[in-house]
Parts: structure tokens; sequence; C-alpha cells
């Protein structure tokens, strides 16, 4: 049921204000209708005020407003957009109301199908990677006393130290390298982790925005920016980790490039990576221990991070029919003639076997347990 409040003079009857209807699931529906409920408020509006005060008794109320019919059964009163009654001039007699347009429109969060005025429509997610806090920082003389609170040791190379824990994190260390021999080239390879890296950082970056304490907040945004800004460096780093023993000789460079922009043509359809971009040595960053290095490696993007790896290496993996079909066979044979070849069991005695879940391969141990 929707419902709607409304506020009226209680001797004159005039509308004070109107109420946004509470909308249910079933509102626009034909036949639905808006459940109102009425509350008085005040004495009289501008424009009986000089009436009630030469009579001293009610007068008739100012004739209805006109409706509109719409479509359905619903009738909407012309007001203005503020939901203020036309007629009513502000006065002494009458409470003044504030502006709705001296408010920042921003600063009331607005949930969808709460308001009549306004639709609500599906914008595209833009990240902020430019640093617009800054005239915040420099206006707010709390913020730039308790920034260097935080900061109990820097590293001085923080580029190395995201590479090298990335490099060696949990299951990331056996999946990178599977990641560069299905891309087949050192262009393929940095194209296909920077994209990795790039979804990190903007995981960084929306649970960096989550942050409510301030300090703590600024350097999560200057860390989820910096992934951001270095994530082809990290990308080339761990590629070159992986793929020491290639060749780059000048006609696999050649074809490597030619390839490269085939990829580059693909990726950039869905992202442009080079379009604002800027090199990680343009701004300098502090990898504070405290703060930041907890947040790179101890938060929930970095577990997206590497389902992300491995889902793409899962998907990527070539199935060799026939290795898997000459393992089945191999391994059936054995299985039956293990079984052929076992000993009879002893009485009270109990021969453990188990299956395979992906592959139903019943197995078979030489264990022998007694029941108990």
């Amino acid at each position: 049921m929707c419902y709607q409040l409304l506020e009226r003079y209680s001797s004159c009857g005039c509308y004070y204000y109107r109420h946004q209807v509470d909308k249910c699931g079933a509102h626009g529906r034909a036949g639905h209708i808006v459940q109102q409920r009425t509350i008085l408020v005040g004495h009289t509006c501008a424009d009986h005020t000089s009436h009630f005060e030469d009579y001293g008794k009610y007068g008739s109320a100012t004739p209805a407003q006109k409706s509109v019919k719409l479509g359905y059964s619903k009738q909407v009163e012309e007001s203005d957009e503020t939901g203020l009654d036309q007629s009513i001039q502000p006065s002494i007699a009458s409470p003044i109301r504030i502006v709705a347009t001296s408010l920042n429109p921003d600063s009331v969060a607005k949930r969808p199908g709460i308001s009549d005025d306004f639709a609500w429509i599906e914008t595209p997610v833009h990240y902020d990677w430019e640093d617009s806090d800054a005239e915040s920082r420099v206006s707010d003389p709390d913020s730039i006393i308790s920034v260097p609170s935080t900061v109990s040791s820097v590293d001085p190379d923080a580029i190395e130290t995201i590479f090298h824990r990335l490099l060696h994190f949990q299951d990331l260390q056996f999946l990178w390298s599977h990641t560069v021999q299905l891309s087949g080239s050192r262009l393929k390879s940095n194209h296909n982790i920077a994209l990795f890296l790039e979804l990190y950082a903007i995981d960084l970056l929306n649970l960096a925005l989550n942050t409510k304490d301030r300090p703590e907040k600024r350097v999560k945004l200057d860390a989820a920016r910096f992934v951001r800004r270095s994530r082809r460096d990290i990308a080339r780093r761990i590629t070159e980790a992986h793929c020491k023993t290639w060749t780059d000789d000048s006609a696999a460079v050649n074809n490597e490039i030619i390839e490269d922009q085939e990829i580059g043509e693909n990726i950039g359809a869905r992202r442009d990576y080079d379009q604002g971009d800027s090199g990680p040595e343009d701004e300098p960053f502090d990898l504070v221990t405290a703060v930041a290095e907890v947040f790179l490696f101890e938060t929930d993007p970095v577990l997206h991070l590497e389902s992300n790896v491995k889902a793409f290496v899962k998907r990527q993996c070539p199935k060799v029919v026939q290795q898997s079909f000459w393992e089945f066979m191999t391994t059936k044979t054995s299985n039956m003639v293990s079984k052929l070849r076992q000993k009879p069991l002893e009485d009270g005695k109990t021969r453990i076997t188990w299956t395979c879940v992906s592959l139903s391969w019943q197995l078979y141990t030489p264990l022998v347990f007694t029941d108990l």
C-alpha cells in the first residue's frame, strides 16, 4: 500500500505541505490507490489571515484545486516542485519553508522509488582516480595534523615491495607462471597481468571509499591509486620473473608487437589503459606498514585478484584428451590387476577404497584395517 502525508491549516483547510508518496511494489498499476493521511498544522494561511482577524469566525475554505487525470485512477494536484501550495504567500502568520535549492543535493542520499520528482536512472560507475580530496586536506587542519601520525615506517621502494608480495602471495605464486605460459608472449602476458592489477586497484578504491576515518582513508586512496599507476611496471616484473629463458630476437619481438596491437584493440574496446595515465615515478608514494600494507595484502581485494587469475588459468588451460584417456585406461587396468591379485580378507578386517571426485576413478589402497 502506498502512503502519502498531507499537511493542512487547521482553520481554513488550505494545503501547507504535501509530502512525497511512499511507494510500494504495486505503485503505478491499474486500480492501485494511494492512501492519504491528513494532519492539521498552524491556524490559517496567508490569504485567510486577514479574514479571520476581521470577522473572528471561520470562513469558507478556498475552492478546491484542479486535479489532473492520469492514465490510472491516481490524481495529482497542481503544485510547484517543492510540494507547497502556490496560493500560499509567506507571512508572519504562516511558517516560511526553506527553499530546497539552498541545500546541497548530494547531502541526502536518495533511494530508488522514493521521490516523485526524480526518476532513478542507472548511470555508469565513474572512478575518481585523481586527487580530488587535495583541497579538503588543505582546508582541514585536523587532517593535516593527523596524517603524519599514521606513518610508522616508509618503504624506499614501494613498487619492489608490492611486486614481491604479489609474486609470492598464496596460490598466486603458482598461478603467475601458468598465466605467462598461456599468454604466449611477453607483451600478451603484460597486458593480461596489467588487467588483473587494474581490477585489483578498482576493488581497493571501492574499499577505501567506504573507510570512515579520514587519515586512514587518505592513505588507502593513495595506495589504490599507486597500484593502478604502477600496474604495468609490476606486470612487467612478474612476466620477467617467469620467462627469463625466453629469447628476444628481432623477429620474435616484431611478431609480439603485431600480436600486441591486436590485443590492445580488443582490450581497448572495454577499457582504455593509456588515457589519462601517468607513470609510477610521477608521484611519490610511501608504503605505510601499519595501514597500507595491511590494506593491500590482508583484505578482500587481493583474494579477488587471486580468484580472477585462477579463473583465467582454469578457462584458458587446454585439455589434452589423448593424455587423459591414456591415464584413465592405465589407472583402470592397474586397479583391476590389483583387485585380482589382492589376498582374501581375514575375518574382522576391511579393505579401504576411495573414488576421485573429479575423474570418478576408483582407487585402491593396500592398507587393511581391523573392524572396530
